[in-house]
C-alpha cells in the first residue's frame, strides 16, 4: 500500500506541512509505504492550454510534472495539503492539480478507486472549505470514481492573535494523525462510500453518456486520441 502526502506551504515545515507530515507518519506507523512530496521543491510551469496531453498522452513542457504525475498515479492514497489563500488553495497547488493534472486525469478516470484526503490551515477563514475542495479534486472521474477518506481544515488564530502556529494546537496534530490512520484502513478494507457525492455522480453519469462519450468518439483519432486509447486499454469504453 502506497500513500503519498503532496503539500505546498510557505515553508517546508510550515503549519500545513506539519499536519500533512503527521497524517503520513500515522499511516506509516500502521504499515503503509509513505512518501512526502513538497510541491515547492519541484519545477512545475504553468499550463499552456495546448491540449497535447489529450492528444498524445503527455505534456510537452519539460519540467518535473511527469515525475510527480507518475508518483500519484502509482499511489493508493493521496493526501493533499495547502494553506487557504483567499479561501482557495495556493496558486502553485491549483496549477498542478487542476490545470496541469486535472483534465486528462478526469477524462481517463486515472484516479479511479484511489483514496483522497485534504488538509488546510488558515489564519482566519477558509481552511475547511479548501480542505474539502482538495479532497474532492479527483474523487469524481467521468468513468470511474475515487473515494474521499475525509478532510481537515483548521484556524490558527485566537482573538486576533496571528502569532499562533500549529505547535500551539496539539489537538490539530492528533486529528491529522487520525485522518492518516483512517486512510490506511479505508484502503486496507476497500471502503467504498456508496452514498458519497451520489447526486453529483448521477448527474455526471447522464452527462458522460450524453455528451462526453460522443465527444470522445468524434475526436478519438484527433484531439482526444490519448484519452480514447487510455479508456480503451482500461476497458472503460467499448467503441
Amino acid at each position: 500500500m502506497k500513500i503519498i502526502g503532496l503539500y505546498t506551504s510557505s515553508t517546508k515545515n510550515g503549519n500545513t506541512a506539519k499536519l500533512v507530515k503527521a497524517a503520513i507518519e500515522s499511516a506509516c506507523e500502521c504499515g503503509a509505504d509513505t512518501e512526502e512530496l513538497y510541491l515547492n521543491d519541484y519545477c512545475i510551469e504553468y499550463c499552456r492550454g495546448c491540449m497535447s496531453c489529450m492528444r498524445i498522452g503527455s505534456c510537452i513542457i519539460s519540467d518535473d510534472f511527469a515525475l510527480l504525475k507518475e508518483k500519484l498515479y502509482n499511489a493508493d492514497g493521496i493526501i493533499l495539503g495547502s494553506p487557504s489563500y483567499g479561501m482557495r488553495p495556493t496558486a502553485r497547488m491549483k496549477n498542478f492539480i487542476v490545470d496541469r493534472l486535472g483534465m486528462l486525469s478526469v477524462y481517463t478516470s486515472a484516479f479511479g478507486s484511489k483514496y483522497f484526503a485534504g488538509i488546510s490551515t488558515a489564519g482566519g477563514m477558509g481552511a475547511s472549505k479548501v480542505a474539502k475542495e482538495l479532497a474532492k479534486t479527483f474523487a469524481i472521474g467521468f468513468f470511474k470514481r475515487g473515494y474521499v477518506t475525509g478532510s481537515f481544515g483548521c484556524t490558527l488564530s485566537k482573538k486576533c492573535n496571528w502569532s499562533k502556529t500549529i505547535d500551539d494546537y496539539p489537538e490539530y496534530i492528533k486529528k491529522a494523525r487520525m485522518l492518516g490512520k483512517k486512510m490506511f484502513f479505508d484502503i486496507l478494507y476497500k471502503k467504498r462510500y456508496p452514498l458519497q457525492y451520489l447526486l453529483e455522480r448521477m448527474m455526471l453519469k447522464i452527462l458522460t453518456n450524453s455528451i462526453i462519450k460522443k465527444n470522445i468518439k468524434v475526436n478519438k483519432d484527433t484531439n482526444l486520441k490519448a484519452v480514447y486509447c487510455t479508456l480503451k486499454q482500461k476497458k472503460l469504453i467499448n467503441f
